[in-house]
């Protein structure tokens, strides 16, 4: 007997195979765009960046198609699924962490890096961010958005001796705003990295600290915020109306962004190259990238040092709550001759931050 034929495949089940297929394709792009973030620089196209923000949503996408070819049994579309998901592994080693904190020791010293969102500008707010940091007696402060009240009861004075750090760097950039750094061990100098000429709203800062017989370098970055209009706030932070959004408001908050973003790396550029100059070997750069550690102005800014969410962190831990989700975009990187010995958030239930906490120690 011959070798019976083998059935002809139904044309209706090949026709949908083949736009399930075409489909899967289409939602490759997004997925692509996410992975080449970190090495595509947002001034040379914003697309990668953009879909960066919602990469925990991004990888359900090869995931979801993997289920759906394992059950029409597609073993090589599922394996072609398989590896683009694999592309965005660098991306998701940042979603959770479970590293938990190493044993303490005499040498330790405690950074916190706080955005104090201003306290809102309402007096009542800064006393829960006091007690917040109080309750963790940290070594080394680094403070954005910092806004002195006039308030006979709030000075940078006062704040200083609440939380006993009588060593303080101040970087003014609107009247009454900054950047504050505040020290248990002697400031040897300090001064602002970016210009403070035109009182802009972001900029970052620079202090020396000399501390267990060493000089520490620290970095208090605030980058570029979006500064969204009032409607393109209220488009992007409500969730009732999102799927209305006109076309032309849409392009202006993507305007808004890629403009933030060339911002940003202007000021990550400085950085760099401030700290390149630099003779200093120990180094931390903390604060508000408003940037998730997906991106190129992360890396940028990163460059060779720790992540200490990477490094001791356990859980997600965003530092960032609004309407449209948590992110992580507030950060202590330090140089690799330090140890991370642990890494936790902190909040006082006033802003809309979470401030990080950081013990460190030099390595021997």
């Amino acid at each position: 007997m011959g070798e019976q034929e083998k059935p002809a495949p139904n044309p209706f089940w090949r026709t949908i195979r083949k736009m399930f297929f075409a489909m899967n394709v289409v939602c490759f792009i997004p997925v692509i765009l996410t992975a080449l973030a970190p090495i595509i620089s947002p001034t040379v196209n914003w697309l990668p960046a953009f879909f960066s923000l919602w990469v925990e949503y991004i990888v359900l996408i090869p995931i979801l198609w993997i289920i759906g070819w394992m059950i029409f049994v597609k073993w090589k579309v599922t394996v072609l699924n398989l590896l683009i998901l694999t592309s965005l592994i660098p991306q998701m080693k940042h979603f959770f962490r479970w590293g938990g904190a190493l044993k303490g020791s005499a040498n330790d010293f405690t950074v916190i890096s706080y955005n104090m969102d201003a306290c809102d500008y309402k007096f009542k707010n800064l006393q829960p961010i006091v007690q917040a940091l109080q309750l963790h007696k940290p070594d080394i402060v680094i403070l954005q958005e910092y806004f002195d009240m006039k308030n006979p009861k709030y000075s940078r004075e006062i704040l200083s001796k609440e939380l006993n750090l009588p060593y303080t760097a101040y970087c003014e950039l609107m009247q009454d705003y900054g950047l504050f750094i505040l020290s248990k061990f002697p400031i040897l100098d300090s001064g602002a990295v970016t210009s403070t000429k035109n009182r802009p709203q972001n900029g970052i800062q620079f202090a020396d600290i000399k501390l267990f017989g060493e000089t520490l370098r620290i970095y208090n970055a605030h980058l570029e915020s979006y500064n969204f209009a009032l409607d393109q706030r209220r488009a992007i932070e409500s969730t009732e109306n999102q799927e209305h959004i006109s076309f032309r408001l849409g392009w202006d908050i993507t305007k808004r962004m890629s403009s933030t973003w060339k911002k940003q790396m202007e000021q990550a550029q400085l950085l760099n190259y401030h700290r390149d100059s630099s003779l200093t070997t120990s180094t931390i750069v903390a604060g508000d990238l408003n940037n998730p550690p997906y991106n190129y102005i992360y890396h940028k800014v990163r460059g060779e040092l720790q992540d200490a969410f990477l490094e001791r962190g356990v859980g997600r831990s965003p530092t960032y709550s609004n309407a449209i989700g948590a992110f992580r975009i507030d950060y202590v990187l330090p140089s690799n001759n330090l140890t991370v010995v642990d890494y936790q958030t902190i909040t006082s239930g006033t802003t809309e931050h979470q401030g990080v906490l950081t013990k460190l120690r030099f390595k021997k």
